[in-house]
C-alpha cells in the first residue's frame, strides 16, 4: 500500500521546492508533477515527489490519521481516534467513480 504524507511549501524552486514535513524536518520534494506551488502550500507527497496540492485541512486529517496509525504501531492506543471524519459519515466514491457505480444498469436482453 502507498501511503503519502502532507508537508507544507517553505521555499519553492523550478524543480525542487523546500518543505517542512510532519516532524518538522526540512526536505527537498520535487515538484515536477504539479503546477508550481506558492510558500505555504499544502502538497501530498509520495517517494519525495509532490502527487498534487491539498487545502491545509485536509492535510491536517491525513497527518491526524498517520499520527495515529504511528501511535497505533507504538502502543495498544485506539487507532478509530485518528479517523474522526471517517468515523461520521458514509464512505464516499470518487467524482470519476460515481456514474458508473451509481447508476442502475439494465441486464435485459435487446437481441430477438
Amino acid at each position: 500500500m502507498c501511503i503519502g504524507v502532507p508537508v507544507q511549501v517553505i521555499s519553492p524552486g523550478q524543480w525542487f521546492a523546500k518543505c517542512r514535513d510532519r516532524h518538522g524536518e526540512l526536505i527537498d520534494v520535487d515538484i515536477r508533477l504539479v503546477a508550481p506551488p506558492l510558500a505555504g502550500a499544502w502538497l501530498l507527497t509520495f517517494g519525495g515527489a509532490a502527487r498534487r496540492e491539498m487545502d491545509e485541512a485536509e492535510a491536517v486529517e491525513v497527518l491526524a490519521a498517520l499520527d495515529s496509525l504511528e501511535q497505533a504501531m507504538l502502543t495498544q492506543s485506539d487507532p478509530l481516534t485518528g479517523f474522526a471524519d471517517l468515523l461520521s459519515r458514509s464512505p464516499e466514491l470518487p467524482e470519476h467513480l460515481k456514474n458508473d457505480y451509481l447508476t442502475p444498469k439494465s441486464c435485459l436482453s435487446t437481441g430477438g
